[in-house]
């Protein structure tokens, strides 16, 4: 297949990911995380650089640039095509990093399972840094290969300089990057490439030198992020969330999970229960067939991993959410191809079935995954839909009060209605209190969301997530309403309830 003909068709997947994620971008409603970036950066660069870091506790460059993106635009769709001009790149550039490891067919195929991928369309409609980390995922990968992972054991000055200055901007853009890094570390250490790997080391620590200005930062948000309360951690429970990970990258289905998984969420987990097995022992019996795509590729995933369930233990499950995994979504998937690859039948008839076994059990799961990324077409909170709804029928001093805190940007974001939202502050000070499920869980928030509505108010509308019907994390807040209100009008929405409340 020639050069052009490969290019032409990364292209058409290229185009065939923008037209369904452009209108994916266009008419689904925003949620709760991207409300956030579209209030830190509504007011341009300066605002942002003054508020990122203690508003959205995490790595700022995103948000930098979001706040100078949106100079052109302050439309949430023009918001999200930052992030689907990222997961474009991302794509093409993933196929040159293919290349680099396999023939031009063989990275096509592969290009297709990552550009029409359910996890990429649905970081390419977030309104948050995810599809940009991926992007950067896969430009160290590719000058990782190219620096210091090359066949003839040569390294580059510019191919270094590269992949040292795009280190510099994955830390600034994502701290989970930063697992990535020690990864590369422990691939070239893995792979035996020792001098390598000491060009490597010492081209990690120019990079860290210019992220220290960072390090007291995020000590300071690590600590207001856990301030009130840690959970108590299982390992047992941090392996099965990664699991759950895994299983979205290697078969997807849904990219939240409901609590009542689909009959082909089970299917799933057994049809990779027992290919992992049938994989490992293969690998075990054939030794040789372990070569160095998948030990490099392996130990990248293995170290992040790694580190992903450290941060559990130390953090619980607050930072161990499927979207926190687009970090290791493109190393994973290029170990479990490597492993695919490593296993597969030389030539002949069992070849083609066995690639064309896997490419139907892929469309099927595609086929499956793809229109159920956001359930109902709304991403959680239904929030265009809310707004409407209070919008038809409030009357003038009504005033409204979302809960959790955070959540009111999301409302505000559509609502343009007579009425105020109340507490109207502290939209970002609140985390955990107590065991999630229990009483105590946002106790200090719900008092103090109490005590911000008027004193002389005789309706207001009260709008909660979920977890008030699913467990006892509101029972303080439900308590207050059953013994002073009656509810005049209630409706629920996609995890929210909307209630209009009397005094009684």
């Amino acid at each position: 297949m020639s050069k052009n003909i490969e290019q032409k068709l990364v292209w058409l997947l290229m185009a065939m990911h923008a037209a369904l994620a452009l209108p994916m971008a266009y008419f689904i409603n925003i949620w709760a995380d991207e409300a956030s970036t579209m209030y830190t950066t509504k007011n341009g660069l300066l605002y942002a650089l003054e508020r990122t870091l203690p508003d959205e506790k995490q790595a700022p460059l995103y948000f930098w640039l979001m706040s100078v993106w949106r100079y052109a635009d302050h439309s949430l769709f023009f918001a999200r095509s930052f992030s689907i001009i990222c997961s474009l790149a991302a794509i093409w550039f993933f196929f040159v990093l293919a290349k680099r490891f396999w023939s031009g067919k063989v990275s096509l195929a592969l290009t297709a399972f990552f550009a029409l991928h359910p996890f990429l369309f649905w970081a390419s409609n977030e309104a948050r840094g995810y599809a940009m980390a991926i992007l950067l995922t896969v430009l160290l990968l590719s000058f990782f290969r190219a620096a210091y992972w090359n066949e003839d054991q040569t390294s580059s000055k510019r191919d270094r300089l590269i992949y040292g200055v795009i280190a510099v901007v994955a830390l600034y853009s994502n701290y989970y990057l930063g697992f990535f890094l020690v990864g590369g570390f422990a691939a070239l250490l893995g792979l035996r490439r020792f001098r390598d790997a000491k060009n490597y080391f010492l081209d990690m620590i120019v990079a860290g030198v210019f992220f220290l200005p960072m390090l007291f930062v995020i000590k300071q948000q690590f600590d207001v992020r856990t301030s009130d309360y840690v959970p108590e951690t299982y390992l047992i429970e941090g392996l099965k969330a990664l699991w759950n990970h895994v299983l979205t990258f290697v078969f997807p289905t849904e990219i939240y999970s409901s609590p009542e998984q689909p009959f082909i969420s089970v299917i799933r987990v057994w049809i990779a229960r027992i290919l992992l097995v049938l994989l490992a022992v293969f690998l075990a019996a054939k030794r040789k067939l372990l070569d160095e795509k998948l030990l490099g590729f392996g130990l990248i995933t293995g170290v992040i991993l790694l580190f992903f369930i450290g941060l559990y233990i130390k953090t619980g499950t607050l930072h161990l959410q499927i979207r926190h995994a687009a970090v290791f979504f493109v190393p994973l998937i290029l170990t479990i191809f490597s492993a695919v690859w490593a296993v597969r039948p030389k030539e002949g008839k069992s070849r083609v079935i066995y690639f064309s076994s896997i490419a139907i059990l892929l469309a099927v799961f595609y086929a499956y995954a793809i229109p159920n990324i956001h359930p109902n077409f709304t991403k959680r909170g239904d929030w265009a839909r809310i707004a409407e709804f209070i919008e038809q029928n409030e009357s003038e001093d009504q005033p409204l009060m979302v809960f959790v805190n955070y959540e009111t940007i999301a409302l505000d974001f559509y609502y343009d209605g007579k009425n105020k939202f109340y507490p109207g502050d502290k939209i970002f000070d609140w985390n955990l209190e107590a065991k999630p499920g229990s009483p105590d869980t946002y106790r200090k928030q719900i008092e103090y969301m109490i005590a911000s509505l008027p004193a002389d108010h005789n309706e207001f509308w009260l709008i909660t997530q979920e977890d008030c019907q699913t467990s006892e994390n509101c029972q303080p807040l439900e308590n207050f309403v059953k013994t002073n209100y009656t509810v005049v009008l209630e409706k629920d929405f996609y995890l929210e309830r909307v209630r209009l409340l009397r005094k009684k």
